[in-house]
């Protein structure tokens, strides 16, 4: 990552000021970071995909809605796991019969995985979670939105619209639609538009996917620790903002999904 595009991420100017001032010094020591995409797209594929493999990338849980969407039910489980190949694909995926598209969208789902697996043991954080912008389509509209490819942690909610309302109420909406860095130091004292799916979180860090300077998802990041994403754990806003560079520019980020 280079000066430019640190700044371009518009975080708070004393973020911005560590950042740069630390920026290749943990290009050196961080290699397990800034090698981390990279070595994740030479590893070798599993040679076949079980069902339930499959099953295991496209689905998950999440918690039930609440009036508007809200996550206000956190406690119970939606009985029906959501299944992101509706979005990614237009229909639900039928895991008996891949295609070689569908194969192809399988095994980057399988190296997300482990970017994200690895990405949460190095910053230790409690929630990390890769997002798409796709489009939504319903019968009643249609807009675009973020689906939650992969994560680690709490259930949480699988969409994020990318309209206005939700601008106004999510820092993931926000930054999908903005293109710009969101980080929330200290929940207690922030004041701005956040979206709550776990009464845990104390500090998050929110920033774009990009490719060639188009908004294709974000990456999400969250802690249950105040300030782990701050001055004073530099280090850890780091990782996150290097490996989402990465990824930007990583065939992970094209047409394959």
């Amino acid at each position: 990552m280079d000066a430019t595009h640190l700044q371009s991420l518009s975080l708070p100017q004393h973020i911005t000021s560590k950042l740069l001032s630390v920026n290749e010094q943990l290009e050196v020591q961080e290699s397990a970071i800034t090698n981390l995409v990279s070595h994740v797209l030479s590893l070798s594929p599993p040679r076949e995909f079980s069902i339930d493999d499959i099953q295991a990338l496209y689905t998950y849980n999440t918690p039930l809605l609440g009036e508007g969407g809200s996550c206000s039910i956190k406690e119970e489980i939606d009985p029906t796991p959501f299944d992101i190949s509706n979005c990614l694909f237009g229909n639900p995926l039928h895991y008996e019969s891949l295609t070689s598209s569908h194969l192809d969208t399988t095994i980057c789902l399988w190296r997300l995985n482990r970017i994200v697996d690895e990405l949460q043991k190095i910053t230790t954080a409690n929630w990390v979670g890769i997002y798409k912008k796709v489009p939504i389509r319903n019968e009643k509209e249609k807009y675009s939105g973020l689906v939650k490819l992969v994560y680690r942690g709490e259930i949480s909610r699988p969409i994020f619209p990318l309209t206005s309302e939700f601008e106004e109420i999510s820092n993931n909406s926000w930054v999908g639609i903005n293109g710009k860095a969101k980080i929330i130091e200290d929940l207690s004292v922030y004041e701005g538009p956040y979206y709550n799916c776990s009464s845990s979180v104390r500090s998050e860090l929110c920033v774009p996917l990009k490719h060639n300077g188009e908004i294709i998802g974000i990456v999400d990041a969250e802690s249950w620790i105040v300030n782990f994403f701050s001055n004073a754990n530099i280090e850890n806003v780091w990782r996150v903002l290097r490996v989402c560079f990465d990824l930007g520019r990583s065939d992970l980020s094209t047409e394959k999904l």
